[in-house]
């Protein structure tokens, strides 16, 4: 084995003359590990070579540091590789990252019953964060997320536990057994709409509500279910390797060793979940929502319920009347909390938006049928408002399906365009 010293002297010489090591697979399948010019490598990268570049971590000139702050792990030399040859490379090689730690698992298990901040702290701790899939080297970076407690006491959208026709259910709680990482489990779930991909741990699990491929130009996809990413069976979840960004990172241990309930004062409604039930309950408009560095402005924001009146392209009507609402009643529990109010005065001013007929217009007709004799009613802990706010999210479902065509386009073009 080379000393210390050896060690240091070899990478100082790839340092000075900028080279990297790269693998190279012939037809007949035997790999070869060479040393290629930095410059050289980036040109081969951007006409999808045969080669695949492991570039060096430079662990002994670094051990006595982290790679970043607040990161107590090293880059994976895998991980460089895979970005150098993403058709994103240029974008990617300007950001830092590092492998999820044990250090952090811990923090990522905490219970939230009496540490309401750590949902933002998690949250903020896998946005912009990678997923690479190491049997099919497939790669995503997760731009937006959605966070959900574990505990009914602590989020009443909670993943359900109840028996299905005597059966447990699908669970995101992490298995028994061999992990990658402790107590977290990325998988993809099964649901009525299409497969969504979830990240779990036994405080919480994070719903992936945009992302995008890195080893290959594929379309974003935005919204519950991820069509570009897959982790399906056991082996997948096992092998798939979590990078965190490191501006992330430091963000969230900023949170944490606050222990404050701290969100981001940039598009506030926008941090709210994608949720079409419970809108009674007041954890339905916390903020339990982030998103990258890369993709946090509003106009790549994948739309829920509470932000669609804001798409340019949604049509007059029925559907922009019920967006307005919901916009309103967001805005109205943000700054009211458990005492806010929904007003006569909104409900008459969407149904004069809407058309003649129709399902939207008969569900506000019985909203307003509600109110009776008074001006407002209360919408934390109104039963009868949530039944017709739930039948009403549900007409907009398709508008958000559209509308997110928008988002996926500037989330592509800022990929492509750095």
């Amino acid at each position: 084995d080379a000393t210390d010293h050896e060690k240091k002297k070899t990478l100082l010489f790839t340092e000075c003359f900028e080279l990297a090591p790269i693998s190279l697979i012939t037809k007949s399948g035997v790999n070869h590990t060479l040393l290629g010019h930095v410059p050289i490598l980036d040109e081969l990268s951007a006409d999808s070579p045969v080669a695949l570049t492991v570039a060096s971590t430079q662990l002994y000139k670094n051990q006595d540091k982290p790679f970043c702050s607040r990161c107590s792990s090293f880059p994976s030399p895998g991980l460089e590789g895979l970005l150098r040859v993403s058709p994103y490379a240029k974008l990617l090689l300007e950001m830092k990252f590092v492998e999820l730690s044990e250090d952090n698992t811990k923090i990522l298990n905490e219970d939230w019953v009496s540490r309401p901040y750590l949902k933002h702290v998690c949250a903020r701790m896998f946005a912009g964060s990678i997923l690479h899939n190491k049997t099919n080297n497939q790669a995503v970076m997760i731009n937006c997320l959605e966070i959900f407690g574990r505990k009914k006491e602590v989020d009443a959208h909670r993943e359900p536990f109840r028996l299905i026709k005597g059966h447990a259910p699908q669970t995101s709680i992490p298995p028994f057994g061999k992990k990658k990482y402790p107590d977290v489990w990325p998988l993809t779930m099964n649901s009525k709409d299409g497969d969504r991909l979830v990240i779990g741990t036994q405080a919480f699990n994070i719903l992936v509500t945009s992302c995008i491929r890195l080893d290959e130009k594929v379309s974003p996809s935005l919204g519950g279910m991820t069509t570009c990413f897959s982790l399906k069976d056991t082996e997948s979840s096992r092998a798939t390797a979590i990078f965190l960004d490191c501006e992330s990172v430091q963000e969230a241990y900023e949170i944490y060793e606050s222990k404050k309930e701290t969100k981001s004062n940039q598009n506030e409604i926008e941090q709210m979940r994608q949720l079409r039930s419970k809108f009674n309950h007041i954890s339905t408009f916390y903020s339990s929502r982030a998103s990258s560095n890369i993709t946090k402005s509003h106009n790549m924001q994948p739309y829920t319920v509470f932000t669609l009146s804001g798409h340019d392209s949604l049509e007059s009507g029925s559907g922009r009347a019920a967006a307005i609402l919901f916009n309103e009643i967001a805005i109205r529990v943000k700054d009211g909390k458990k005492h806010s109010k929904l007003k006569l005065r909104s409900i008459k001013s969407a149904l004069e938006l809407c058309k003649n007929t129709g399902k939207i217009k008969n569900i506000l007709e019985n909203i307003a049928g509600l109110f009776q004799d008074k001006t407002s009613v209360r919408i934390i802990g109104n039963k009868d408002l949530n039944t017709e706010l739930v039948k009403l999210a549900k007409e907009l479902s398709s508008c958000i399906v559209k509308a997110n065509k928008v988002p996926a386009q500037f989330i592509q073009e800022c990929f492509s365009s750095y």
